[in-house]
């Protein structure tokens, strides 16, 4: 088995209460460093988070996503130990055994960056809604050909990403909404590090899950916008 100790773990959440002990449960037979950015939670998520004495960073706003996600990042800069980092979903729909074997991949490949994929096998397709999947092809489409972004599952929010990656292209992160996904991978491609995707199973049962409507929402409003710094 893998050492996991130079691995940081980034939980971004918002009203995840019903959901913290399952993710809690789940990434902690892998990975021994977690850390929780609550983004303005009003549910007591970080008290529970507290409470099971995980660390955790809180905005007194929700700020979104991207800004969580950019909360954890200088955390994990500012913390020597740690290697990697791997961006993952607070709502219970990601997999730590998938965020293990990536970490895996990108050590014995010497990878800068895996991207979770739920597109590379045709095993999981069934579990994805039909319109929902619509809409995420198009979207990845809509990154290739306006961004030349290649990944074939367009805002998948579970990633390894190495420190050099995170310190040199990453941040700041200037999309605090949910393009900051777009934004992300913008940079990843071009930054010409080395980088694959890793198939993933994401679960939707009783999870909620952002509308695809408002997938589409935020191509429009990101057409041609330009995500360098």
């Amino acid at each position: 088995m893998i050492d996991t100790s130079d691995v940081l773990v980034i939980v971004p959440i918002f009203n995840e209460i019903n959901n913290i002990n399952f993710v809690v449960r789940d990434l902690s037979k892998w990975f021994e460093n977690i850390i929780f950015i609550d983004d303005g939670s009003t549910d007591n998520s970080s008290e529970l988070i507290q409470k099971l004495g995980f660390k955790s960073i809180k905005h007194l706003l929700n700020l979104g996503q991207g800004a969580a996600l950019e909360s954890g990042f200088e955390y994990f800069l500012k913390t020597k130990d740690y290697k990697y980092a791997v961006t993952f979903d607070g709502d219970g729909q990601n997999r730590a055994i998938d965020a293990f074997n990536m970490i895996n991949l990108a050590k014995n490949d010497n990878l800068d960056a895996v991207i979770g994929s739920r597109f590379l096998t045709n095993e999981y397709l069934p579990e994805i809604p039909y319109f929902k999947r619509f809409v995420l092809k198009i979207a990845s489409l809509y990154e290739y050909l306006f961004y030349s972004i290649d990944f074939t599952d367009a805002h998948n929010g579970l990633r390894v990403l190495k420190r050099d990656l995170i310190r040199d292209f990453l941040l700041p992160i200037n999309n605090h909404d949910m393009a900051h996904a777009s934004e992300i991978s913008y940079k990843i491609c071009k930054s010409n590090c080395i980088y694959k995707e890793f198939p993933v199973r994401v679960k939707y049962n009783n999870k909620k899950t952002q509308n695809s409507l408002n997938s589409i929402n935020i191509l429009i409003k990101n057409l041609f916008k330009p995500f360098n710094n």
